[in-house]
């Protein structure tokens, strides 16, 4: 529903709504103007959540393409789907004219952010834009903790959304083997048998994929 979207988009220790709906996209159609507004706070505040979020991933000096990409790298280590070397970097390259907008945006809510403009670019050159990220030691404790935690919290959660999948959809074990061959490059063929019985194959059918690597 939109209050459940909503409430995602502004907090829940997994990242699978407030880092997604925090990159480009677009809203195909809204009911009425009120309902479009209300989804574009709804984005507002997933981004502002990812970047106090990600900036507690440790202290350092970086520009919004490199905040962003180490943000990105952060989400995808908590999935349980691998994504290839470089990912993270394709997408935010993808549009980084929105990232640096974006992260104007969001920054001047996190108190332990600040820009700086290095003295050899042009004032009105964005892309050179970096950003002080400056935790205390209880910050980067806490930080550290929050994002260990949401690794493991995520894990668990698309393992059952996956399960989920293969008990509900028609051809639901062949969908979780396509998917995670997709991300992964590993493919367990699964039997007969486990597609008569789905939700109690796709148990086996997810160790089995476990142990070829499928879930690094």
């Amino acid at each position: 529903s939109q209050a459940q979207f909503s409430r995602r988009c502004r907090g829940g220790l997994d990242g699978y709504f407030w880092a997604r709906f925090s990159q480009p996209c677009r809203l195909v159609w809204a009911e009425n103007e009120a309902l479009a507004n209300a989804l574009a706070a709804d984005r507002a505040n997933a981004a502002r959540l990812f970047a106090r979020r990600a900036a507690r991933l440790g202290s350092d000096t970086l520009t919004a393409e490199q905040f962003w990409v180490r943000a990105l790298k952060a989400t995808y280590g908590s999935e349980l789907r691998p994504e290839p070397p470089g990912a993270a970097a394709k997408l935010v390259a993808h549009d980084l004219n929105f990232w640096n907008a974006l992260s104007r945006h969001v920054f001047e809510h996190i108190p332990f952010v600040s820009e700086s403009q290095p003295e050899s670019q042009p004032e009105n050159r964005s892309d050179s834009r970096q950003y002080n990220i400056r935790l205390s030691t209880p910050q980067r404790v806490t930080g550290k903790l929050d994002w260990s935690a949401r690794k493991v919290w995520s894990k668990c959660l698309n393992v059952m959304r996956l399960l989920k999948a293969a008990g509900t959809f028609a051809n639901g074990l062949d969908y979780l083997v396509w998917k995670v061959e997709r991300h992964s490059g590993v493919r367990v063929e699964p039997t007969e048998r486990m597609r008569r019985h789905p939700r109690i194959a796709a148990w086996g059918l997810v160790v089995r994929l476990w142990r070829e690597g499928a879930f690094r």
